[in-house]
């Protein structure tokens, strides 16, 4: 298993995670996924009902913010894996139509059995935000298996991903040095995700996202827990600031009244068959307004 895995882990479970104080600040990232993707469009594309799934659901928040944007018709089978259980009935709660839940995987994407994925594949596979503790030496083989899991001849793979120069792969990469001197597996980011595609001759359509996650300076609680699900522990905020480094890093983001952290986060899609990638490219190019 992963370091990161692990780590992560053991911060998925009910009495640590507070979905609702990181989503005050993080659903800032699926509002402009939302924003900058046509699921509607994607969706209707492939005859109904639309075979999905969602590769590390977490508690279930986009799907849940997305099914605002979808016709009320759609028809989705929704199949959906994480290795937290807690997260898995989280999210069994939040699908509702237009979702129709079938699986749920209590398992990693690397550790999944076809035994019960469609015979035909998915139309849609995506991960979002979910690939950061795949480890790097195996993120070629996990990105090949996303995209076999789709439909062979028209399936799509999804994966969103903050890039390296996010303030998501910032306050890891310095706290992992200020506080375990650099011991700690880096989180994969969304360029290693792209050369992965490269290795494996895959046309990746790539869309970038810029925002910012903004907390009011003041509410020291809900910076602690931001920070806490940024690098998967609970080491107080006052320790945090204790680091000269560290407490300069993070002022560097604030004027006083308001922290605003950067980031860049890539939409990466990806034709299961290349005869396809015509299609999508030309999907890609209503998205880009062109």
């Amino acid at each position: 298993m992963s370091p990161n895995l692990k780590r992560s882990q053991d911060h998925y479970q009910e009495n640590v995670l507070d979905p609702e104080a990181w989503f005050k600040i993080a659903d800032r990232d699926y509002v402009e996924l939302i924003n900058s993707v046509d699921f509607q469009a994607l969706f209707s594309s492939f005859n109904s009902p639309v075979d999905l799934l969602d590769v590390g659901c977490g508690t279930g928040k986009f799907p849940s913010m997305l099914r605002e944007h979808l016709h009320k018709d759609s028809e989705i089978n929704y199949d959906y894996l994480d290795p937290s259980s807690h997260c898995l009935s989280k999210t069994y709660s939040t699908l509702i139509s237009p979702y129709h839940k079938r699986h749920a995987f209590h398992t990693t994407l690397e550790d999944l059995s076809t035994k019960f994925v469609p015979l035909s594949g998915y139309n849609v596979a995506w991960a979002i935000h979910s690939l950061y503790c795949v480890d790097q030496t195996s993120i070629v083989e996990v990105v090949d298996k996303l995209i076999k899991l789709t439909n062979p001849d028209n399936g799509v793979a999804m994966i969103i991903m903050a890039n390296r120069d996010a303030f998501y792969h910032h306050i890891y990469d310095l706290y992992n040095h200020l506080f375990y001197h650099g011991s700690k597996n880096s989180f994969t980011a969304a360029e290693d995700i792209t050369d992965a595609l490269e290795l494996l001759d895959k046309e990746a359509f790539v869309k970038q996202l810029q925002f910012e996650h903004v907390i009011p300076a003041a509410e020291h609680g809900l910076l602690e827990k931001y920070l806490h699900k940024c690098v998967f522990e609970n080491l107080p905020l006052d320790m945090w600031m204790e680091n000269t480094i560290m407490r300069e890093f993070l002022s560097s983001y604030s004027d006083g009244k308001v922290y605003r952290f950067p980031q860049e986060v890539s939409v990466i899609m990806v034709s299961a068959n290349a005869d396809k990638s015509g299609e999508l490219k030309r999907y890609w190019r209503k998205l880009e307004g062109v």
